[in-house]
């Protein structure tokens, strides 16, 4: 189910990439400030050329993100293309060998959705962040420091994560929470979805990567 997740994602942000300018592609990417749309195609080729390659030294961190950028500065879209088309396969073999984390589909798709909303696009199909919320969602349930059930409402339906006793309710659209799961929303905005109970310990939980210090508003 991953690797193709991840193979219609890479197809989606290659055919979006192809019919970019110089100016969309110098624009910069808000859920990624320190980047532009080039530089952010630079690094999810990078990661898929170092997953293969095993060159994980300091992942996820920024030296290992940053070698990436700067490793394809001089080389054009289609030679970054090109590359990612030549490693794809062996990604997607990577996706299928471990099921349980699919970190390259969420990073695909999380820079997909960044890709979107710096060009003013909207956000990427349901079918490719839906199952990888459902991924976040089951970690979440399996950590210790739960303090105990959330009730959860999406688009999705209505499900429990964790055990115990409900201590919060959480109305909310599905995309926003996946979203905010990788940091592209920050603790204000995760603060104010429709909670009922106690959220304070969720606003913690809930992100695998540090949430924003501003706020990131994506049509």
């Amino acid at each position: 189910m991953y690797e193709s997740i991840y193979r219609q994602a890479r197809e989606r942000v290659t055919e979006i990439a192809r019919g970019l300018g110089d100016d969309e592609l110098g624009r910069t990417v808000p859920a990624c400030p320190e980047w532009t749309v080039r530089e952010m195609l630079a690094h999810v080729v990078g990661v898929a050329a170092d997953v293969v390659n095993q060159r994980m030294d300091g992942a996820p961190g920024p030296e290992w993100t940053v070698r990436q950028v700067e490793e394809r500065r001089d080389r054009s879209v289609a030679e970054d293309l090109a590359e990612w088309a030549g490693y794809a396969e062996r990604a997607e073999a990577t996706l299928a060998a471990n099921p349980r984390i699919p970190l390259l589909a969420h990073d695909l798709v999380q820079h997909e959705g960044d890709l979107l909303g710096a060009l003013g696009r909207g956000r990427p199909p349901r079918e490719a962040w839906s199952p990888l919320l459902d991924n976040t969602l089951a970690g979440l349930a399996r950590r210790p420091e739960l303090p105990g059930a959330l009730v959860l409402a999406t688009t999705d339906g209505r499900r429990v994560v964790g055990a115990g006793d409900p201590v919060a309710e959480l109305e909310v659209d599905g995309y926003e929470l996946y979203r905010a799961v990788f940091g592209r929303r920050s603790r204000a905005q995760m603060a104010a979805w429709a909670w009922s109970g106690d959220p304070a310990a969720f606003l913690d939980l809930i992100p695998v990567f540090p949430p924003r210090e501003d706020d990131l508003v994506e049509v």
